[in-house]
């Protein structure tokens, strides 16, 4: 299975597997099972998981490093050329998948 950033992103909010549950209307197992990638997540889940970290799907599934919803301008400032080169690259990849 896939290491996804769940857990990562449900401790970085400071909720419990039971808390973000409730907000996705699943079980606390499901959340625990999703987490430690027993469970396979469908695309419905991953997008509900996705929106309500604030994150793209790519980043939840650990393929992106940027997280899109959450780069601000002063981000991108800061960010060196190869950075920013590889930053619009997965846009791109990004635009691109969504057609």
């Amino acid at each position: 299975m896939r290491n996804l950033r769940l857990k990562e992103l449900r401790k970085e909010k400071g909720l419990t597997q039971k808390e973000v549950a409730n907000a996705l209307t699943l079980s606390q197992s499901m959340v625990s099972k999703y987490e430690r990638g027993i469970m396979i997540l469908d695309i419905k889940t991953a997008a509900n998981f996705a929106d309500f970290y604030g994150v793209s799907l790519d980043y939840i599934y650990g393929d992106d490093q940027y997280r899109f919803n959450d780069i601000s301008e002063q981000d991108i400032i800061s960010l060196s050329d190869a950075e920013k080169n590889e930053l619009i690259l997965n846009i791109l990849r990004f635009i691109r998948s969504k057609k």
